[in-house]
């Protein structure tokens, strides 16, 4: 039969209030005092109640999280970081997506069921931003880089993603290069070609129109097809993120060209996945599963502060991953 908090009080001579102040860690018990119910609690392998510890400390230990979807591989590599973290810091994670009908949002922010809120991508939800903040709980936005800053958060900074992936194509000697997207009207995309445009103005190369293609993640086998019919194809392509460079590597080795040997590749992302492909994908790594890890951290320190602190803002540096999909040209 499971101890209670009276047999705790019993075996360690105090009344069940006190017993109740140590478990919710008030200052008012003698020390000798909360070290006898810790042995006691310890002795009788004694567990508060989660409701009555709720009740007592007006904590919930539950983090809420919103996600665009579970599908990507983004989204659950970042989602697993922020659950196992959040898990060894005891703390809960409430999980809900973005992805269609998004009406739930409001009672999800409004149950009062969290004692902190992390937001992966919130650019899905920019109507709802003004909520997230009027509900005065502690927020921390997970690969969001706003002009005017109001939340907590922390990115990988998408400009130099774009410049660094494209300036070594440059270094390797390529002056035709391709730029791959899903949607240049995004965010996270368009701060990348931007940084792609960047370098290749530092190196005096003009980015051609022809060369810049929007691959629909539905469709992105027919888009690539169509592009490679269209015939002068660029010696080295920036793929803006390495789910949709699995498939424009296929589509290219379809139709007979040589990757790296006539065509260069290089991802963004830095997926499991892409040190398998054939050859293995050179990408830029933008630490995914340390921007779980840190939004959690950054998140509980924010919610042991006053809510009308200054906004923390952390920013991640890039890096290329050289693997064998890109080669040097004279």
């Amino acid at each position: 039969m499971a101890s209670t908090i009276h047999d705790v009080a019993r075996l360690s001579r105090v009344s069940p209030g006190t017993v109740s102040r140590v478990i919710h860690k008030r200052a008012n018990v003698k020390p000798e005092t909360r070290q006898r119910v810790l042995e006691a609690i310890k002795k009788l392998d004694y567990r508060p109640h989660a409701a009555a510890s709720r009740l007592g400390s007006g904590k919930t230990h539950v983090i809420g999280l919103l996600v665009p979807d579970l599908q990507k591989e983004y989204y659950v590599e970042v989602s697993e970081a922020i659950i196992e973290t959040a898990k060894r810091q005891g703390y809960a994670i409430l999980v809900t997506t973005m992805k269609g009908d998004k009406s739930h949002l409001v009672d999800f922010l409004r149950s009062g069921n969290m004692d902190g809120l992390l937001v992966i991508t919130p650019y899905y939800i920019e109507e709802e931003l003004s909520l997230i903040a009027t509900q005065e709980v502690p927020s921390v936005f997970i690969n969001y880089e706003s002009d005017g800053q109001v939340f907590s958060s922390i990115y990988c900074d998408q400009f130099k993603i774009g410049y660094l992936a494209t300036k070594y194509l440059i270094d390797l000697g390529h002056t035709k290069i391709g730029f791959c997207t899903n949607n240049l009207s995004s965010p996270s995309p368009t701060k990348r070609f931007q940084g792609a445009v960047q370098a290749m103005v530092e190196a005096n190369l003009d980015v051609k129109a022809k060369y810049v293609r929007e691959i629909p993640q539905n469709t992105p086998v027919k888009a690539t097809r169509e592009w490679l019919r269209g015939g002068d194809i660029p010696s080295a392509i920036f793929i803006f993120s390495d789910d949709i460079a699995l498939y424009v590597m296929d589509v290219i080795k379809d139709a007979g060209y040589k990757i790296p040997d006539e065509i260069s590749v290089i991802g963004c992302g830095n997926m499991l996945v892409s040190k398998w492909t054939i050859p293995p994908l050179t990408t830029v790594e933008q630490y995914t599963a340390r921007m779980g890890t840190q939004s959690v951290e950054m998140l509980l320190n924010l919610m042991t502060k006053n809510m009308d602190s200054r906004c923390d803002v952390q920013v991640i540096d890039p890096r290329v991953v050289v693997r064998e999909s890109c080669r040097k040209v004279s």
